[in-house]
C-alpha cells in the first residue's frame, strides 16, 4: 500500500496567564505563554502506555488488519492514525483535513514489551479502550502508564518521539510494594484499630502532599476496575500540572482532594472515624473515587493472600454467604455503604468496580424484600 503522509500537527491554545497577572479586554501581553495543543484539541502532555505481549506476531497481524494503523520504517514504529476505524472516536476538536493525523505510535521495546506513545491523556484513554477491542487480552495487556507531569509552552516545541522522556533515568517508578510495607509497618505498631487507621491515613496524607516527579511510571488496573480508574489517575495529574503552569507550584494531590470536597454539593460525610483527618471530610461519592485512587495508585487495599470468598474473575460475579450479606445490609442501612464496599473487597479480592456493583445490587434487590 502507498505510504501515507502523517502529521502530528498542533494548534495554538487560548492564552494562559501566570499567577498575579491581570487580564484586559484583549488578553494580550508580551509575557503571556501559550500551551501546546494537539490537532484534536487536547493539551499536549506526553503519555506512554506499557503492554506486556505474549505473542508479538499476533499483535503485528492485528496492526496489518487495521486500516488505521500503518508501519513507519523511518522510525521502526507502527503509527495509529485518525482515520478508518479510529474515526468513530470523538475528540474535542473536529479534524477535516485529508492528511491523516497521528494519534500515537507503537514501538517494540523488548521480546515481550510494546509501548504506545501518545500526546495527550485523552488519547491514551481512547487508545487503551480501542486496542483492547482489537487485540485479544491473552496476546497483549496494559500493565503500566508513564506520564510527564508538566505542560509545555509553544515556544518549547513538541517532539514526535518520547524516548528522551520515558527511557531516561529520571523516570520515577511508583513502588506499590514499598508503600504496602510502610503501611503494614505503621499498622503493626498501633494499639487498636482506630489508632491504626489514623496512623495510616496520616501517612497517606503526607504522601499526597509530596510533589509529583516530573516523569512518573505507575501500575494501572484497567482490567479489574475499567478505564475510569486510569482516567482518574491521568486527569488528576493534568489538573496538578495546570496549577503549576499557572504559577501555583506548591499545588499537590492533597489540594486536589480539597478542591473535590469544595465542589461537592452533597453534605453527607463518610464516617471514617478519623477526627480532623483530611480523608474524614470526604463526601460519599468523592470517598469512593478516592478509595479507587488510593488502592490503584499505591496498592494498599488488595493483599496478595487468597481471600475467604474469591470472586469469579471470568464473569466478574461475587457469591457470599447469607449471614455475611445480612451484615452488609445492616452496614448499608445505617449509612456505612463505603465500609460495606471495603468489606466486600477484603472478602472477595474483587476490585472496586465489581465490588460496588455487588453492593448496589444487594442494596436494591434485598432491600426491597425487607
Amino acid at each position: 500500500m502507498p505510504k501515507k503522509k502523517h502529521r502530528h500537527g498542533r494548534s495554538r491554545l487560548p492564552q494562559v496567564k501566570g499567577r498575579g497577572r491581570s487580564s484586559d479586554a484583549t488578553g494580550s501581553s508580551e509575557n503571556e505563554r501559550k500551551l501546546i495543543m494537539t490537532t484534536t484539541g487536547e493539551i499536549y502532555q506526553p503519555v506512554r502506555v506499557h503492554y506486556v505481549v505474549s505473542n508479538f506476531r499476533r499483535v503485528i497481524k492485528t496492526f496489518n488488519r487495521l486500516q488505521c494503523v500503518d508501519f513507519d520504517p523511518t522510525q521502526d514504529r507502527w503509527v495509529w492514525l485518525y482515520t478508518a476505524e479510529a474515526k468513530k472516536i470523538k475528540f474535542k476538536k473536529r479534524v477535516d483535513s485529508e492528511e491523516p493525523v497521528v494519534l500515537g505510535s507503537f514501538l517494540k521495546k523488548g521480546p515481550h514489551e510494546v509501548v504506545l506513545d501518545i500526546r495527550s491523556f485523552e488519547r491514551a484513554i481512547e487508545g487503551i479502550v480501542f486496542f483492547d477491542r482489537h487485540i485479544p487480552r491473552k496476546v497483549a495487556r496494559v500493565t503500566d502508564v508513564s506520564v510527564v507531569n508538566r505542560l509545555f509552552d509553544i515556544q518549547e516545541g513538541s517532539s514526535s518521539t518520547f524516548d528522551h522522556f520515558f527511557d531516561s533515568e529520571t523516570v520515577v517508578r511508583n513502588d506499590p510494594e514499598k508503600t504496602l510495607q510502610e503501611i503494614e509497618q505503621i499498622g503493626s505498631t498501633a494499639q487498636d484499630e482506630n489508632a491504626k487507621r489514623a496512623s495510616i491515613f496520616a501517612h497517606m496524607e503526607a504522601k499526597l502532599r509530596e510533589p509529583l516527579p516530573e516523569i512518573e511510571r505507575f501500575p494501572v488496573h484497567f482490567y479489574e476496575d475499567g478505564i475510569a480508574s486510569v482516567d482518574l489517575a491521568l486527569r488528576s495529574r493534568q489538573i496538578i500540572a495546570l496549577q503549576h503552569w499557572s504559577g501555583n507550584t506548591r499545588y499537590t494531590y492533597a489540594d486536589y482532594v480539597q478542591e473535590l470536597i469544595k465542589r461537592s454539593a452533597l453534605d453527607k460525610e463518610v464516617p471514617l472515624n478519623v477526627k480532623g483527618s483530611l480523608l474524614a471530610r470526604l463526601t460519599a461519592p468523592i470517598a469512593r473515587v478516592f478509595l479507587v485512587f488510593l488502592e490503584k495508585t499505591f496498592d494498599i487495599v488488595r493483599k496478595k493472600s487468597i481471600p475467604p470468598f474469591p470472586y469469579d474473575r471470568t464473569t466478574d460475579t461475587i457469591h457470599l454467604p447469607a449471614d455475611i450479606e445480612e451484615e452488609l445490609l445492616r452496614l448499608i442501612s445505617t449509612g456505612n455503604k463505603v465500609e460495606a464496599l471495603k468489606r466486600v473487597v477484603r472478602l472477595t479480592g474483587a476490585g472496586l468496580r465489581v465490588s460496588k456493583d455487588y453492593v448496589d445490587h444487594l442494596a436494591e434487590s434485598k432491600g426491597k424484600c425487607r
